[in-house]
């Protein structure tokens, strides 16, 4: 996939990770796992977002 079509799927992404792991906390999610789950889900774009070879 080009960067130029990459990036904003990406950043889509993150954008919703980031939009859930607010709504985890605001309903008394406990911060353990709502940063557990932050975590492997950056990870996950992370990995999404690398070159492959």
């Amino acid at each position: 996939m080009p960067a130029a079509a990459l990036f904003p799927a990406v950043a889509i992404c993150l954008s919703r990770v980031t939009a859930l792991a607010w709504r985890a906390v605001v309903r008394g999610a406990k911060s353990g796992r709502v940063d557990a789950v932050w975590s492997f889900l950056v990870g996950a774009a992370g990995v999404a977002a690398a070159p492959s070879r």
